[in-house]
């Protein structure tokens, strides 16, 4: 008899689970975890994945962009495990990218991710508290021995706010598993003690991610309005030097979805950038 829609989602016990000994009730078990990305949460003793769904814009490969080389980077990390093990490392890697709001720090992190779930079946985990990420990369090594993993830490320096104990167990502490990149984020580099960013092992590679030159928004207005005239073009990229991907996106949704002219766009954009602060250009960090 065909089960109805109420079964199938049924949160009915399924199968038998085994500790030693111990026998306990489980729900449906798979193998693997789809690839994806996955919030990981620690609940009533036992850790928890939940899949995201990955939304963004239509994502834009910038040819020998610092985006492009990151990415490029990551994906060749991911065949060098045998060259690690020889040399009795950890198959590691942490990038710290830091940059003013807009920058493109957060379109990295889409390309990256897009990367490692369609080329790579991959796995994603993110969670507010480091230490869950250390008991969840301990347990998914359990599981599966091989699958690549990114751990993302956007915005790291309000991770710091919580523990910074926690992080640095999570990079380089007692319990460390190989095929695994980190990746962080911050816009405010100055915030982050020396100790977290200036020693390898934690973030080997540091970078700093710049606002697009005139390449990279000639790329993406022609990109988003394909039917842009040279005349405009030039005129976009004249008067755009500087900004954000952030502010090239509402420079093309004001005159293009809202009908609003270019000059009062840019006029309204540059007024808004230099009434804001920019995160701390003048750090130290090398790349």
């Amino acid at each position: 008899m065909k089960k109805t829609d109420c079964e199938e989602e049924s949160e009915n016990f399924l199968q038998w689970a085994s500790s030693g000994k111990w026998f306990y009730p489980t729900h449906k078990t798979i193998p693997e975890l789809k690839a994806g990305c996955y919030e990981v949460d620690f609940n009533n003793g036992s850790l928890l994945f939940k899949q995201l769904k990955l939304e963004t814009d239509n994502l834009i490969k910038f040819e020998n962009s610092i985006s492009n080389l990151v990415v490029k980077e990551i994906n060749r990390f991911w065949g060098l495990s045998k060259k690690f093990k020889a040399y009795g490392f950890i198959h590691k890697r942490g990038f710290l990218l830091h940059g003013a709001q807009g920058s493109g720090k957060t379109c990295i992190l889409a390309l990256i991710s897009e990367e490692l779930i369609k080329r790579y079946n991959g796995i994603i985990l993110i969670a507010d508290a480091p230490k869950i990420l250390s008991m969840a990369l301990e347990q998914f090594r359990d599981i599966e021995l091989n699958r690549p993993i990114v751990v993302m830490l956007e915005d790291i320096d309000k991770i710091l706010d919580f523990n910074e104990e926690d992080l640095l167990e999570l990079l380089d502490g007692r319990i460390q598993v190989g095929k695994v990149v980190y990746v962080a984020t911050t816009n405010y580099p100055s915030k982050i003690n020396p100790r977290i960013i200036n020693r390898p092992s934690r973030f080997d590679r540091v970078i700093k991610i710049e606002y697009p030159g005139a390449k990279e928004r000639t790329l993406y207005l022609k990109t988003k309005i394909p039917k842009l005239s040279s005349a405009d073009i030039k005129k976009f990229i004249k008067h755009t030097d500087g900004f954000s991907f952030a502010h090239l996106k509402e420079l093309v949704v004001s005159v293009k979805c809202l009908d609003l002219s270019i000059e009062e766009t840019i006029a309204r954009l540059k007024n808004m950038k230099n009434s804001i602060k920019d995160s701390n250009s003048s750090s130290k960090i090398g790349i």
